[in-house]
């Protein structure tokens, strides 16, 4: 989007691409941002107006500053090359929680991630995976459970424990 259009214009623009209401979010992030960042110059058109309130009145409750930066950080993490690819194939709370998820993961495990994303996209007619779909899938993927985990370690600790704490009743 241009600068010189006015505020009313770009929120125009930007509550239409809300309207896809699984992808939005993504694709606007960056513009809501790039507005929130030159605030000051809009003063004349909106008068004592706070960014928030604005925020709230264009895109409704919830939707402000950090709630659209979560949405740009996983675009960027997602499309480290900018190719549109998360934009265009995700959902923007599967997005948010799949760069919450992979952050800090090999880089190998990352791929494996977004690849086996596209091909369930994919096989899905290009539908956007809701999040708890994509949940499932990628932590098969990575080979975690979505159960609680109680490992023989756990197992052998809690014995311990009654064992001690057995031993410290009869003193």
């Amino acid at each position: 989007m241009t600068a010189t259009l006015s505020l009313n214009a770009r929120a125009h623009l930007l509550r239409e691409k809300m309207q896809d209401t699984m992808r939005g979010p993504l694709l606007i992030a960056e513009d809501v941002l790039q507005i929130a960042n030159n605030w000051d110059s809009y003063k004349s058109e909106v008068g004592d107006i706070r960014f928030s309130e604005w925020c709230r009145s264009t895109f409704g409750p919830g939707k402000g500053l950090a709630w659209f930066e979560k949405r740009r950080q996983a675009v960027e993490f997602l499309e480290p090359k900018g190719q549109g690819e998360c934009r265009r194939t995700m959902h923007h709370e599967t997005a948010v929680w799949l760069a919450q998820t992979l952050r800090g993961l090999p880089e190998c495990d990352v791929k494996k991630a977004k690849d086996e994303y596209l091909k369930a996209y994919n096989d899905q007619n290009k539908v956007p995976l809701e999040p708890g779909q994509a949940a499932r899938l990628i932590n098969r993927v990575l080979g975690r459970s979505m159960r609680a985990k109680r490992c023989s370690e756990c197992a052998r600790l809690r014995a311990r424990v009654a064992q001690l704490e057995s031993a410290l009743v009869h003193k």
